[in-house]
This record gives C-alpha cells, structure tokens and sequence, in this order.
C-alpha cells in the first residue's frame, strides 16, 4: 500500500512540474537580438508578439512588421515563422528552435545557413 502511495506521489510530482513550463508562446514572446555578424550593416531587433505577428526594430527605433505580413505558429515544434515578402511571391517559412531560454535559432526552411538570436535583456 506505502508503495502505490509513493508511485501516486510521484504522478502528482511529475504532472505538477511539467506544467509549470512555459509554453513555446512565452519563452518566445519579446524582442530578440540578431547575434553579431562580421559584414552586417546594420543592428536590428525582431519582436515576437502577444499577437503572433513579428515585428522589425532598426537602430534608430523605428518599427516595421517583417516583410508585408508575418506569423508565428508556437502551438507546434519547432515553431513555424511564415513571412509573405511580396504579393504573389510564395511565403517565406522559418524554423525556430530554442537553444535554451535566451537564445534561440532561425532558420529558412530548406536553407543550410542559421540565424542564432539571444533574448534582449531590456
């Protein structure tokens, strides 16, 4: 009996702490900061919002949604960014993958080349 009490125990344990993980949603929520590239011209943040849209900010503050229309699905994993550059061009789709909380990686589908971007700490 003491045994299945413990096992039970243990359930709750395990249940109770898988749930206190943040969703994909949470941890990808805020601005992220493009790692520094040899060549890169200029510094530019992307803000993953509440609303699933993402948002560019250049150097000089301005704001700018990326591309003409851009989504995040965080419901699956890895998270799918989907970015509509231009009318009637096919959109682009990016993969995100988190390497732990404050960093993560961005990659086109298809595409060899990765983007590794840390949370902004502001």
């Amino acid at each position: 009996m003491k045994f299945l009490i413990n096992i039970f125990a243990l359930i709750i344990i395990i249940f109770f702490l898988s749930s206190c993980g943040k969703s994909y949603k949470e941890k990808l929520i805020g601005l992220w900061e493009y790692d520094r590239r040899p060549g890169s011209v200029e510094d530019v943040k992307l803000s993953f919002e509440e609303d699933n849209s993402v948002k560019v900010i250049r150097s000089d503050g301005s704001v700018q949604n990326l591309g003409t229309n851009s989504v995040y699905n965080a419901s699956v994993y890895p998270v799918i960014c989907k970015v509509e550059m231009m009318t009637g061009q096919p959109p682009a789709i990016y993969e995100i993958i988190f390497i732990n909380d404050f960093q993560i990686s961005m990659k086109l589908k298809g595409e060899k080349e990765t983007v590794f971007l840390n949370k902004s700490k502001k």
